[in-house]
C-alpha cells in the first residue's frame, strides 16, 4: 500500500527524462537515477549513544532536492550496494570512522532498486563533506526518533519520499536499534506508531 501511494507521489512529481551520463550512469523511464547496475543505495546513520538519527538536507542541485534525505547514490561501478552506500556516505559527509551496515528496506520499482542500510556509528559526526561531493546537501541533523517521526507526521514534504518508505516500511528496526525510546515531553507512544498503521 505504501509503495503504491509513493510512487503516485513520486509519478505527479517526476518531470524527468531519460537519459544517461559519460559514466553509463542513467535515468530509466520512470526518472529513477541508477548506475549502471540498474539501482542505488544509502545509509540512514544511527548513534545509539545519543539515540539519534543523522539526515542530509539535500541541495537544490540535485534530482529531488530542497528535503531531508539519506546519503547515497546509484550503485558506483565495481561495488556492491553495501561498498557503494558506505563510499556515498563518506563523500557527503566526511565521516571515515568505524561503521556497521544492517540491511533495511528495499524499494522496488520497475528493474529499480534502492538498498537501504541502517549505519551504526560510535559517535555523532560533524558535516565535512568531500570537495566533489559539497555541492549535494547543505547541511546534516541529527534528529531523536520522537522528533522525526512528529516532523514527517506534520509536514511530509519536509522529507525525500524515500526516507518516508524507509520508516513506513521498517521504523520497527529503526527504533530497535536506537532503544530505549525515550519520549521527549508532550510525546506519547502513538506517534511512533503512525509509521506502523502507515501502510
Amino acid at each position: 500500500m505504501i509503495t503504491e501511494i509513493l510512487i503516485k507521489l513520486f509519478k505527479k512529481l517526476n518531470t524527468c527524462m531519460p537519459w544517461t551520463d559519460e559514466n553509463g550512469n542513467y535515468t530509466d523511464e520512470n526518472g529513477f537515477w541508477v548506475g549502471r547496475n540498474g539501482g542505488a543505495s544509502g545509509i540512514l546513520p544511527i548513534c545509539p549513544k545519543t539515540k539519534r538519527l543523522c539526515l542530509g538536507f539535500r541541495s537544490n542541485m540535485v534530482y529531488e532536492g530542497e528535503c531531508w534525505g539519506v546519503f547515497g547514490g546509484a550503485i558506483q561501478n565495481g561495488m556492491n550496494a553495501r561498498q557503494s552506500a558506505a563510499q556515498e556516505l563518506q563523500e557527503e559527509t566526511g565521516y571515515r570512522g568505524s561503521l556497521e551496515l544492517i540491511p533495511s528496506y528495499v524499494f522496488h520499482y520497475g528493474k529499480f532498486s534502492y538498498q537501504n542500510f541502517l549505519g551504526i556509528v560510535p559517535h555523532e559526526f560533524r558535516f565535512h563533506p568531500e570537495m566533489d561531493a559539497a555541492w549535494e546537501n547543505y547541511r546534516i541533523k541529527w534528529f531523536t526518533l520522537n522528533e522525526f517521526v512528529e516532523r514527517i507526521s506534520q509536514n511530509a514534504a519536509e522529507f525525500h519520499f524515500g526516507v518516508i518508505a524507509l520508516a513506513a516500511n521498517n521504523i520497527g528496526q529503526i527504533e530497535k536499534v536506537i532503544k530505549p525510546l525515550v519520549l521527549s515531553s508532550g510525546s506519547s507512544p502513538h506517534e511512533v506508531e503512525f509509521f506502523k498503521n502507515y501502510k
